[in-house]
């Protein structure tokens, strides 16, 4: 008798830690496509391309890590005082889409399942597929990146995004938009 209530508890504790390791992998999922569906509202409705404006910053801080606000707010300082400085050329990051391979963004997105980034107990870093799809007259275009997310205080923020596209015309932001915005053109 002894021997089964250890088993039970075994069994009740094994079945605990999955649900909560399957919750956690749903929360990094629904952040992943509450960004993108934000974010692709503020490209159609907001005209966002290239690095958000300030308005557009705010809307989505809520929604990416500090450090990632941090790189965005940067390298939209950069591009004023470029703008300034050179008002009869284009800025840098001034357009294109910085959350996905291709320059003219997306019509459409599908959220895979999230995968941990490392081994630890505390998983903090997530990595979730990202399939894009954009479509323009006959032309349609299909390709998959990796948004990293972050947990931090319990919310899975966007921390960067590795762009997978194969075809020409990209958004030249090249590997990660991370490594991109460290790398801080001037003007």
């Amino acid at each position: 008798m002894h021997l089964n209530s250890i088993i039970r508890s075994l069994l009740l504790a094994v079945s605990l830690i999955a649900s909560q390791e399957i919750h956690a992998a749903d929360a990094a999922k629904e952040a992943a496509a509450n960004f993108y569906q934000n974010y692709h509202k503020l490209r159609q409705s907001g005209g966002l391309t290239g690095i958000p404006n300030e308005a557009q910053l705010t809307q989505l801080s809520p929604l990416i890590t500090p450090q990632l606000g941090s790189l965005l707010s940067a390298a939209l300082r950069e591009q004023q005082r470029c703008a300034e400085q050179f008002p009869d050329d284009k800025p840098p990051w001034i357009e294109g889409d910085i959350f996905s391979s291709n320059f003219e963004g997306f019509t459409s997105f599908n959220v895979g399942n999230s995968k941990s980034q490392g081994q630890a107990r505390q998983v903090s870093i997530k990595q979730v597929p990202i399939k894009f799809v954009y479509i323009e007259g006959k032309y349609k275009v299909k390709w998959t990146d990796t948004l990293v997310l972050r947990n931090e205080a319990g919310h899975w923020l966007v921390d960067d995004i590795f762009y997978h596209a194969n075809f020409a015309f990209t958004s030249g932001f090249g590997k990660n938009l991370q490594s991109s915005l460290k790398a801080i053109p001037t003007c």
